[in-house]
């Protein structure tokens, strides 16, 4: 398995530019918004304006969507490795330790929810469980919350009850994320005293990985 630390510094190092590009960021748009409320533009300088910023607008969102894609991959593998590796051990339910944070890995349930256009019947059942009148739903006052059903039915799964009426047992399925815990702030570790790479590795390089604590129990 590779040493992953100079990849862990490469994106503390993103992290430390794009913070960087961030406040800039802020502080531009702090101006503009001012300015342009001020009635200090006129109207090609505006469009040029909207231009550059929904562009700008789309960059951040590819960015993050890009990141959360990353994310999600790291999670689901990070989860599964936890499984495969803990099945047998006394450990099993403690947190990853790792040397910025602790992780635990959390399961929920996905589901798939009934569409009112295509299972009226069903979806309507759902939401008239939840409380939510049909006459709203129709007038779009009111639309579901995907991840909050999801939390919903994963506790009752917990708690050994049957699925809310509308939902397919058999289109259910499971998602993982792991819930983090800092020992080390990035900002922190980012403002460090000449940030040399000698105190970034002293938060970055674990004594005894994961996997070697399991062989040695083993």
């Amino acid at each position: 398995m590779k040493d992953a630390t100079k990849d862990v510094k490469s994106l503390i190092q993103t992290y430390e530019r794009v913070r960087r590009v961030y406040v800039d960021t802020y502080k531009l748009l702090s101006t503009v918004r001012d300015e342009v409320r001020g009635s200090q533009y006129a109207l090609e300088d505006m469009v040029n304006v909207i231009y550059v910023l929904r562009e700008l607008s789309r960059l951040f969102n590819d960015i993050r969507k890009e990141t959360d894609g990353v994310l999600h991959i790291f999670e689901n593998v990070c989860c599964a490795m936890y499984v495969m590796l803990y099945q047998n051990s006394p450990e099993k339910s403690n947190p990853i330790r790792a040397s910025l944070a602790t992780g635990t890995p959390r399961l929920t349930v996905g589901v798939t929810l009934p569409k009112e256009r295509s299972d009226p019947e069903k979806y309507y059942e759902l939401m008239k469980y939840f409380g939510i009148p049909a006459e709203a739903l129709k007038n779009k006052l009111i639309k579901s919350h995907w991840p909050g059903i999801c939390e919903y039915v994963s506790q009752l799964a917990e708690e050994g009850k049957p699925l809310p009426p509308g939902i397919n047992p058999d289109k259910t399925y499971p998602m993982y994320s792991i819930a983090i815990r800092a020992f080390q702030q990035l900002d922190d570790l980012v403002r460090m005293e000449g940030g040399d790479d000698a105190k970034h590795d002293k938060f970055l390089t674990k004594v005894i990985t994961t996997r070697q604590r399991i062989e040695d129990q083993n």
